[in-house]
This record gives structure tokens, C-alpha cells and sequence, in this order.
């Protein structure tokens, strides 16, 4: 409304639906069309890095809002993130874990970009926090049902569960566990760190714990909290 610098600013919107196929023609229609000179988004890992190359190609700045560590390693020319990376945001679950004793963890994780980059940088550390991961489950983002693969780590000596994913399927696994009467304790990535989530999940995504930006409780920081 006010404009940067002096400067007033005119926002081009285009909705990806998270699709990295729509992705990629919107960034070449802000490019060539919108004649745009910089670009904020995507909102995913996967369509972050589904555009990467064209952000490159057409040396126009991008500053995603994505999770993935992929996106910035390695480092490129034009392309930034904002949120804090999976390695992170895994360190910090291993961290709480480690605290309450927990060495043997079922790991389960989605498809798309985000999930998939998730695992391997939960698989790469836990080692480091005294974590053996004994169950590694998947499951495909519009899965309406993940029983089956919980029912393995049911079975499994694990002593808590981590799911890293994104959208509406951790809110299915975290119903599911309740479902299947699962007691362990129950871990988020950041990526669902809203109040969807929440919504989504219900009564069982009481007790579930996640690490998240402190946008997220900003309404219960102090006033002088530097964030």
C-alpha cells in the first residue's frame, strides 16, 4: 500500500494449487508477460525446486517460502528461502527426543518434495543424537488411509513415531494413530505448524509435538520479544 523505498509496488498473484507443472508456466508467464523483478514463492518444496532452473536461467531473484534444505544447497545465484530448513526443524524434534530418553523412533513421511528431503535429513541425523530409526514408513500425499503402515511400526520397538510431511496427510496419519488405539508419542515437522492442521486432525493432535516459527504463537510472545 505503501510502497518499498519510495517506491510503490504492484503484486502479481498466481495460485500453483501446489503443482510444480503450474509452477513452472506461471514463473514463465511473471517473466515474460508480467515482466516482474522478483518473485516470492513458491510455497512448497516442490514447486520451489521445480522452477529453480528457470529462476536461474532468466537471472531473476526468488525467495521461496519453502522448507526443503535442498533449495540452498548447494547455494544458488538467484535463489533464497526464508523458513527454517528440514535439518533444522529434524535436529530440533531429535533434540526433544533426546531429552525424554528416546532412542528407537519410527519415521514415517509423505511423497512430494518437502516430505522426501524431510527423511533424509531425519535418516542423516539422528544417528548424531543417539537415534536408531527401526521403522521407515511411506505413504503417498492423497493417501485417505495410512493404517497399513502404522500397523508395521505398531508391531515395530519403537518408542515414538516422527512424521514428516505436508498438506492434509499428517493430519491423517495423526487420526490414524488414535484410530488404531497407538499410544507412543507423536511427532510433526514444521510443516504443519498452523491451525489447519489442528482442524484437520481434531482431538487427535492433542499431545502431538512440533517445532515451529515463533510467527506462529506471536500473539503470546512478550512485547520486547526481539521476534
Amino acid at each position: 500500500k505503501g510502497g518499498v523505498l519510495g517506491k510503490q509496488i504492484e503484486l502479481i498473484h498466481y495460485d500453483t494449487a501446489g503443482s510444480p507443472k503450474k509452477a513452472v508456466n506461471f514463473i514463465k508467464r511473471l517473466v515474460k508477460k508480467d515482466r516482474v523483478d522478483m518473485i516470492i514463492g513458491g510455497s512448497t518444496s516442490g514447486t520451489t525446486l521445480a522452477v529453480a532452473p528457470l529462476v536461474a536461467k532468466f537471472k531473476i531473484p526468488m525467495i521461496s517460502l519453502a522448507g526443503s534444505i535442498k533449495i540452498i544447497e548447494p547455494t544458488q545465484k538467484w535463489l533464497f528461502k526464508v523458513p527454517h530448513t528440514d535439518r533444522m526443524a529434524a535436529a530440533k524434534v531429535f533434540q526433544d527426543m533426546q531429552k525424554r530418553g528416546f532412542t528407537k523412533v519410527a519415521l514415517i513421511s509423505g511423497s512430494g518434495g518437502f516430505d522426501k528431503s524431510g527423511r533424509v535429513q531425519s535418516l542423516a541425523l539422528a544417528e548424531k543424537y543417539g537415534i536408531s530409526i527401526i521403522a521407515d514408513e511411506s505413504y503417498g500425499n492423497k493417501d485417505m488411509d495410512m493404517t497399513a503402515q502404522l500397523t508395521k511400526i505398531r508391531s515395530s520397538k519403537a518408542q515414538a513415531i516422527f512424521n514428516f510431511g505436508f498438506g492434509k496427510a499428517p493430519a491423517i496419519v495423526t487420526k490414524n494413530i488414535k484410530q488404531l488405539g497407538i499410544t507412543l508419542p507423536v511427532y510433526q515437522s514444521h510443516g504443519v505448524a498452523s491451525k489447519k492442521y489442528i482442524e484437520l486432525a481434531g482431538d487427535a493432535a492433542n499431545g502431538v509435538r512440533l517445532p515451529a516459527a515463533a510467527i506462529i504463537v506471536a500473539q503470546a510472545l512478550a512485547n520486547h520479544d526481539p521476534q
